[in-house]
């Protein structure tokens, strides 16, 4: 028995030292080791699409990191997931998705390609900003726009009506419909 104050397990509930959560042998069995049992426990399912989407931490644009799988290091989630279950990943590969998820670790969905083939993946499927383009071209064809330059030229003729209609006839929010007015937003359209 620890000396001291005592606590219980909260996982066996036998006793242990009152700093602590878990008794040494619970922390031990907790602390997991296998890099694929550690990626599956950070994974949800969607039955739709049947992505395994990523629940740790992610950066802004959606893929998933994870700590110390490889190597020691934080690494994209996806790559430790094509790591742990088809093996390593050669020198100058990228692992490209095929469902355009940035958070699917699922293996079916990965693919290996050069930087060249995952960029004309991208153009294929429309999801690449062309930086030599026009701004009023690159921001039409932009793959989150959801407004057309000319749903945006109707909305900036319409600018004396109502913030809040004009959100609910286009589906958006009224202080979006104000930033495309003031130019704050879509100025190039």
């Amino acid at each position: 028995m620890p000396k001291g104050k005592t606590n219980h397990c909260s996982t066996c509930g036998s006793l242990c030292d009152s700093r602590v959560q878990n008794c040494r042998q619970c922390s031990d069995v907790l602390r997991v080791k296998d890099p694929k049992a550690r990626l599956m426990a950070k994974i949800s399912t969607d039955p739709l699409s049947g992505c395994w989407n990523f629940t740790g931490f992610r950066l802004p644009k959606g893929y998933g990191r994870i700590l110390g799988l490889i190597q020691g290091r934080v690494e994209l989630a996806h790559r430790v997931s094509w790591v742990v279950h088809h093996g390593p990943i050669p020198e100058g590969v990228c692992v490209c998705h095929k469902c355009d998820n940035p958070k699917c670790v699922n293996p079916e969905h990965l693919f290996l390609g050069t930087s060249a083939e995952n960029l004309s993946d991208m153009d294929r499927k429309g999801r690449r900003v062309n930086h030599t383009a026009s701004p009023q071209t690159r921001n039409a064809n932009h793959w989150k726009a959801y407004l057309s330059v000319e749903q945006i030229a109707a909305i900036r003729s319409r600018a004396s009506e109502p913030r809040k209609k004009l959100a609910v006839e286009f589906g958006t929010s009224p202080p979006y419909i104000s930033a495309i007015i003031c130019g704050r937003k879509r100025k190039y359209a």
